[in-house]
C-alpha cells in the first residue's frame, strides 16, 4: 500500500521545467499560464491520459515524491505512472492551487499545493 501512495506521489508532486517562455512576462501571466496548465493536468489524470499529462513536461523534467527515489526524465515518469496504472489505482479528483511563481532565465518554479482523491482497489473509500 506504501509503495502505491508513493509511486501516485512520484507523479503528483513532480518538479518540471513547464514548456512556458519566461520572458518578458508578469508574475500574474506566468502564474495564470501555470494555473491553466495544471487544470489540463487534473483533466488528464481524471481521464487517466498518462501521455497527454507528460506532455506538459520537458524531456528533463524531475519527479521529486516526498519518501521515494527522485525520477530524473520523462520516461522515468512515464514508467512510473504506467505501474500506478497497472495497480488499478484512479484519480477521481485533483486540483492544484499556485501559490507563487518565480522565474529564472527560461524555467519557472511554482511553489503550490494540491488536493487529491484517488481510489484504490481493495480500498472502500477514496483515499484523500
Amino acid at each position: 500500500m506504501k509503495t502505491k501512495t508513493i509511486r501516485l506521489s512520484l507523479v503528483l508532486i513532480t518538479l518540471a521545467c513547464l514548456q512556458i517562455t519566461a520572458f518578458a512576462q508578469t508574475n500574474d501571466e506566468l502564474k495564470a499560464k501555470i494555473t491553466k496548465l495544471n487544470h489540463e493536468m487534473a483533466q488528464a489524470m481524471i481521464a487517466g491520459d498518462t501521455e497527454k499529462n507528460l506532455s506538459l513536461y520537458t524531456n528533463d523534467a524531475i519527479s521529486m515524491p516526498n519518501q521515494g527515489k527522485m525520477l530524473e526524465g520523462i520516461e522515468a515518469i512515464r514508467n512510473s505512472a504506467r505501474e500506478m496504472a497497472a495497480s488499478g489505482m484512479k484519480v477521481k479528483s485533483f486540483e492544484a492551487t499556485t501559490l507563487k511563481v518565480d522565474p529564472c532565465d527560461n524555467t519557472i518554479v511554482e511553489i503550490g499545493k494540491f488536493k487529491i482523491s484517488i481510489s484504490i482497489p481493495g480500498m472502500p473509500n477514496l483515499m484523500e
